[in-house]
């Protein structure tokens, strides 16, 4: 399945692929909103958020996505019977609870999840006619244009189409959660609103453990791996 499928995967979704990773995602946003300022040009970015992805991948929807991304039915029916009767239960010490079905979710701990998650998310990206990079469940979408206006409105266009499409295939987006960040504005084009929601414009934007200033200085950067990631985002 993974050369079946691994040529299609969207180009920046950076998540359990070789050679890709959360320093990859990190330096290839920084490297694209800078180049945008040096060619003075604005940036309009939302940073979404998912409750419990993992959790949710509905089966049936991938199996669909899976046929009309041409995969053979032998091959669409053993990876349904891979889902099938699943079932989990609880250890506290010695002690087992009954076991329950599982009808929702995308197999964690097996090498095979991460890639079943990458598919089933792989067409967000078809809808978008904004940029998107996709890190796990953490999308970054962001659009880059000379003119702020319309850098927002694409933007709110694009997060409206995200969140619907959250909704379409089953995953629920916390838009509590959702963060916004414009790059190079004059004054501020206000507050974007998702399906109804108000998403605050702020000065940082909180990815991947770290702080991203909209200067993108990095004055105030904190990351589990600050000592590495440091070095590399500000050796450009």
């Amino acid at each position: 399945m993974n050369s079946g499928f691994g040529g299609r995967i969207h180009l920046h979704s950076s998540a359990y692929r070789k050679a890709h990773s959360c320093e990859t995602t990190l330096i290839t946003l920084v490297e694209d909103w800078r180049l945008a300022r040096d060619q003075g040009k604005v940036v309009s970015i939302l940073s979404t958020d998912m409750s419990k992805a993992f959790d949710s991948l509905h089966p049936p929807l991938l199996l669909s996505k899976l046929r009309a991304y041409g995969f053979r039915e032998n091959t669409v029916q053993l990876l349904n019977s891979y889902f099938t009767y699943r079932k989990y239960r609880i250890k506290i010490g010695r002690h087992f609870s009954s076991s329950r079905l599982v009808n929702r979710g995308c197999p964690q701990g097996p090498a095979f999840g991460p890639l079943l998650w990458n598919v089933f998310q792989n067409d967000l990206h078809y809808g978008l006619n904004t940029k998107l990079l996709m890190y796990a469940d953490d999308h970054q979408i962001y659009h880059i244009w000379d003119d702020q206006g319309a850098v927002t409105s694409q933007l709110k266009e694009s997060a409206n189409f995200a969140s619907n499409w959250y909704v379409s295939n089953l995953v629920a987006g916390n838009i509590k959660k959702y963060q916004a960040m414009d790059i190079g504005f004059s004054q501020s084009n206000g507050n974007i609103h998702v399906n109804g929601e108000e998403i605050k414009t702020t000065d940082d934007l909180q990815l991947l453990d770290v702080t991203l200033d909209s200067d993108l200085s990095f004055s105030d950067l904190s990351c589990r791996k600050a000592s590495q990631r440091i070095g590399v985002l500000r050796g450009f």
